[in-house]
C-alpha cells in the first residue's frame, strides 16, 4: 500500500483535488496492459441537404452516342492579326458565301465583311473579327459554300466547319475526309450548282454529288477550263452563288459572272 494512492484497501474519504498517484497508474497497466494508440479515421462527409453520408459512385466509361469530333490545335495564322483589311485597296478575298437569309459575307484574313446584295459594295461599319460573328470559326479560310438545305460549310487545310446561319453546329471542326471523301485538302474555292458541290484547287475542279456513290466520280478532277474562265486564270480564289441567282468566280482583282444558260462567263474588274 502506498500512502496517497487511490487504489487502497479502504475508503480514504472525499478529496476535491484528487490526482492519480504513480502507483495507481502502474496498477492499471499491470491489470489491463498498455494502451494501443490508433490513427483517427475521420467520418465521411455528409450532405448539407439530407444529412446522410455521401456515397461514392463508380461510373463506367462508355462510347458516347454522338460521333466524336476530331479536334486540333488552333493553327490560325497570325499574319493578319491586328491588320484591318480594306477591300477598296485590295479586293482579293479568301472566301465568300450567301447565307439562307440572303446576307453575303466575304472573308479575308481574320475579318469578315458584309456585302450589299444590290452591288453597292461593303456595308458601312464592316469588317468585324470573324469570331465575333461566327463564333468558333477560324480566320484565313480556304473556301465557303452554303447549300440549299441552309447549311454553310467552311474549309481550311484538312478541316471543315458547318454552320446554320452564324451558329456553329456541335462537334465541329471535322476532317474533310470524314464527309467529303475524294476531295483534296487545302482547296481554293467551292460553290453549289444544280444540286452538286464543286471544289477547285489550282487548275483542277472536283464535282461532289451527295446523292451518288461514290460522291466524287472517277472522271474527276478535270481541268478548270471546262468552265471557260480563260487560259490566263491559274486558279479560283473564291466563288459563290449570289441572291440574284448568278454564280461568281474571283481571282486576284477580277471576277467572272457565270451564265448558266450559255455556260459562259463574263469578266469584270473587281473594283469597289
Amino acid at each position: 500500500m502506498v500512502k496517497g494512492a487511490i487504489m487502497q484497501p479502504f475508503y480514504g474519504g472525499y478529496s476535491p483535488k484528487l490526482q492519480l498517484h504513480a502507483d495507481d497508474i502502474a496498477g492499471v497497466v499491470s491489470m489491463y496492459g498498455k494502451r494501443e494508440v490508433r490513427a483517427h479515421k475521420p467520418a465521411p462527409p455528409t450532405s448539407t441537404t439530407t444529412g446522410r453520408p455521401y456515397q461514392r459512385v463508380t461510373h463506367r466509361t462508355e462510347t458516347p452516342s454522338t460521333p466524336k469530333t476530331t479536334r486540333r490545335p488552333n493553327t490560325q495564322s497570325t499574319k493578319s492579326e491586328g491588320v484591318r483589311p480594306d477591300l477598296c485597296k485590295d479586293a482579293s478575298v479568301d472566301a465568300i458565301t450567301t447565307l439562307p437569309d440572303g446576307t453575303i459575307y466575304a472573308f479575308k484574313g481574320s475579318y469578315v465583311f458584309q456585302i450589299d446584295g444590290k452591288g453597292k459594295g461593303v456595308i458601312p461599319g464592316w469588317p468585324h473579327r470573324i469570331e465575333s460573328i461566327f463564333k468558333g470559326l477560324e480566320g484565313n479560310l480556304d473556301a465557303a459554300v452554303t447549300r440549299k438545305n441552309g447549311k454553310t460549310y467552311f474549309f481550311k487545310g484538312s478541316y471543315y466547319w458547318r454552320f446554320q446561319g452564324t451558329k456553329m453546329d456541335p462537334w465541329y471542326p471535322k476532317k474533310i475526309s470524314m464527309h467529303f471523301e475524294g476531295l483534296p485538302d487545302n482547296i481554293d474555292s467551292s460553290f453549289e450548282w444544280i444540286g452538286a458541290l464543286y471544289f477547285t484547287k489550282g487548275d483542277k475542279i472536283w464535282r461532289f454529288d451527295p446523292k451518288s456513290k461514290p460522291h466524287v466520280s472517277e472522271k474527276y478532277p478535270v481541268s478548270l477550263q471546262v468552265w471557260n474562265l480563260g487560259e490566263n486564270v491559274p486558279r479560283i480564289d473564291a466563288s459563290f452563288r449570289a441572291p440574284n441567282g448568278h454564280t461568281y468566280f474571283f481571282y486576284d482583282q477580277s471576277y467572272w459572272r457565270f451564265n448558266e444558260r450559255t455556260f459562259r462567263v463574263k469578266i469584270f474588274l473587281n473594283e469597289q
